[in-house]
């Protein structure tokens, strides 16, 4: 695995407000893609250090259920398809749902 979830702030704050001196995060890795940018994390034990946030929401179901649902932040998604070369794009959110 290339990246890994990261801070979804510390995307924010460098690729969509430029912020290039807040190095908060220094677990990730910053490069250039196709003619843009890219952050990623590249450290697969931050999770567990606590460098990297779990994003959540919960819901009550009818009859009673509750329904959590956990995002991740990842910043670059690699490619997806490595015979053809594309899928590969910023930011994004992988989710599981649990009852």
């Amino acid at each position: 695995m290339k990246g890994w979830p990261m801070n979804a702030q510390d995307f924010y704050e460098y690729i969509l407000l430029e912020n290039k001196s807040k190095r908060r995060g220094a677990y990730w890795k910053a490069g250039y893609y196709g003619g843009g940018q890219y952050i990623e994390n590249r450290r697969p034990t931050a999770m567990a250090a606590g460098d990297v946030p779990v994003y959540y929401k919960s819901e009550t179901c009818s009859g009673g259920a509750v329904m959590i649902t956990y995002f991740a932040a990842f910043g670059f998604q690699h490619e997806c398809n490595a015979c053809f070369g594309h899928g590969y794009h910023q930011g994004g959110f992988e989710q599981a749902t649990v009852v």
